[in-house]
């Protein structure tokens, strides 16, 4: 193994834009994009084709209007599929896809595009304007974007508008905000399962195992008899179990912050993002103009958290709309809070980090009520409707029944002493939906999703000899490099690169060194067989640690623990907007 990483028919027409417009674009579309043009229901009596047959057919359909430019050939469609492959006569299902045809004369072998989520349809403007957008290479192949099953315009589609709903109620019902997460999260659970259920859907089928056998019936009906699998973030769970059960497909695999199959949901998150934090106050310490303005950060940090986890400080938000509302900060609050907080900055907008450190010296010398003020804003705290594009039915069937319910008492014991400041949350009975945090992607929010568990062998270490690329991101909050690593060892013929300034996504158009990641990748994608030069890795630059002058002690109004408030802006989009492109990135 390799190791790259830092020591310190189409619709209707898009034009592309420069810059942060197309990155505004580009989240935007997803809005939209899920209602337009997509086939209607599919029963037993009105599936097309004999799902029994030797060899997929591939059903054209219209595009979605206002996805694909109209200089690009697109071909749209779905193969009839199975819900449960142990009962090949029983309810059938459509999986679609779109293939944007090459530019190219003499096309490379195609690539199959898993756009994350795990509920994130790939059929989106976000996949031509954001993240292959201008990369020549991606314009020589075939690109085939998928919609896994219960995502985007394949149906059924799982989408549960009710957690939607309950994020604004749980922000503002009972004594704290989000002190009643667990009840109103658990009933939106109970209804969105029941809605479901009732039409005859089982979800325990929207699992990562038949998404792969989904995959390969897709390849065999388009007619490949290769192609190069690309799973970015939550789907490299799926990239890589595609590849240990049908390993003859696979030219090659390129994982981009991709989260392995044995890595542990929740926790690892949580370790690996507490590791982040503490890169930044190690980051501060070795830049002299930081450590002079902020000495001893990270022990004041502790010190402080640790005085909350004893005495927890309640703040108020008199101003929020349309009533004030309390919050309850504790250890693992500043944490949680800290930790949103952290953005490198990307190819538009500037890093963020100086605010984080404003942020924490605040928190840590007892200054909390203005900080949090300026996080949560005035509101109101408002409906995001996420789950138009997002399909959170079809995540909770993946969370549960493939990671969630194989974690142990020892793991959470393993991680508490990993994470102190998440030990309580941890090790509670329900570890991650609890205290002010509103995830229901948790032991406690699958006991109201009961699908079962999968094999132990889905979230066993996965041995592939296929030659793969892996990328991760020094300051990815949604897939920490924690939850990347994991996969490695198994990976016998594998190259492993870090980008050492970067988010999420190291080969979308807008990420801090994303010409190197694009040049390594093009480079594997034209021989895979010979490792790619990273030497591009050494040249780029790392995040400058010295304060601003102008920082603003934070950028107000976004947090992953309570939600966009409106309004607000940070890095460089509207605050709404990047709350819907941390939902693509993050893993819903």
């Amino acid at each position: 193994m390799n190791v790259a990483a830092p020591a310190a028919g189409s619709g209707a027409t898009i034009g592309r834009c420069a810059g942060e417009a197309t990155m505004k674009r580009a989240v935007a579309v997803l809005v939209v994009i899920a209602a337009a043009a997509a086939p209607g229901p599919l029963g037993r009596s009105d599936a097309v084709g004999d799902s029994s047959q030797r060899v997929p057919t591939f059903h054209p359909i219209a595009c979605p209007d206002g996805v694909f430019p109209d200089d690009r050939v697109v071909d749209c469609g779905y193969v009839v599929v199975p819900e449960d492959r142990r009962e090949p006569n029983g309810r059938l299902i459509r999986v679609a896809a779109a293939v944007v045809h090459a530019t190219s004369p003499d096309p490379g072998e195609p690539i199959v595009f898993l756009g994350g989520g795990p509920s994130f349809g790939a059929i989106s403007d976000f996949a031509l304007g954001g993240y292959f957008a201008d990369w020549a290479t991606a314009e020589e192949h075939d690109l085939v974007l998928v919609d896994t099953r219960g995502t985007g315009i394949s149906r059924p589609r799982l989408g549960c508008r009710e957690l939607d709903r309950a994020e604004v109620r749980a922000f503002y019902a009972g004594r704290f905000v989000n002190s009643e997460a667990l009840r109103i999260f658990g009933h939106a659970l109970d209804r969105c399962w029941e809605r479901y259920t009732e039409r005859g859907i089982d979800l325990a089928d929207y699992n990562t195992h038949q998404s792969a056998a989904d995959l390969e019936a897709l390849r065999r009906a388009l007619g490949y008899d290769q192609w190069n699998l690309l799973a970015v973030s939550a789907d490299g769970t799926l990239g890589l179990t595609y590849m240990r059960r049908f390993p003859g497909g696979i030219r090659s695999a390129i994982i981009d912050s991709g989260m392995a199959p044995n890595a542990l949901w929740g926790l690892d998150y949580h370790v690996g993002t507490v590791r982040i934090l503490n890169r930044v106050f190690a980051g501060c310490r070795a830049n002299a103009a930081c450590r002079s303005t902020y000495p001893g950060l990270r022990r004041l940090f502790e010190r402080k958290s640790r005085q909350l986890k004893r005495d927890p400080v309640v703040v108020t938000i008199p101003r929020m709309r349309p009533e004030p509302v309390r919050l309850l900060v504790d250890e693992a609050g500043i944490y949680s809070d800290a930790i949103s907080l952290i953005y490198p900055g990307d190819q538009f907008s500037p890093s963020q980090i100086p605010g984080v450190l404003a942020f924490a010296w605040k928190v840590a010398h007892g200054h909390l009520k203005r900080p949090y003020r300026r996080l949560l804003g005035t509101g109101p705290m408002e409906n995001s409707h996420s789950q138009d594009f997002l399909a959170g039915g079809k995540t909770m069937s993946y969370v549960c029944r493939d990671n969630v319910r194989f974690i142990t008492w020892e793991d959470r014991r393993e991680a508490a002493d990993a994470a102190p400041p998440f030990a309580r949350r941890f090790l509670r009975r329900g570890f991650d939906l609890a205290a002010g945090n509103n995830d229901p992607r948790s032991p406690a929010g699958c006991r109201h999703w009961p699908v079962g568990r999968a094999g132990h062998r889905q979230h066993e270490l996965v041995v592939s000899a296929i030659p793969t690329l892996v990328l991760a991101n020094r300051y990815d909050l949604a897939v920490p490099p924690r939850m990347v690593r994991p996969m490695l060892p198994g990976l016998s013929r594998s190259t492993y690169v870090v980008l050492p300034a970067a988010f999420h996504l190291s080969l979308a158009f807008f990420t801090n060194g994303n010409e190197c990641a694009r040049e390594i990748a093009t480079d594997f994608l034209v021989s895979p067989e010979t490792a790619p030069d990273t030497s591009c890795v050494d040249s780029l630059p790392r995040l400058d640690y010295t304060p601003r002058r102008t920082t603003s002690p934070l950028a107000p109004g976004c947090s992953d623990r309570y939600g966009p408030a409106t309004g607000s802006r940070v890095i460089g989009i509207p605050c709404r907007d990047r709350n819907v492109l941390w939902a693509l990135t993050r893993t819903w």
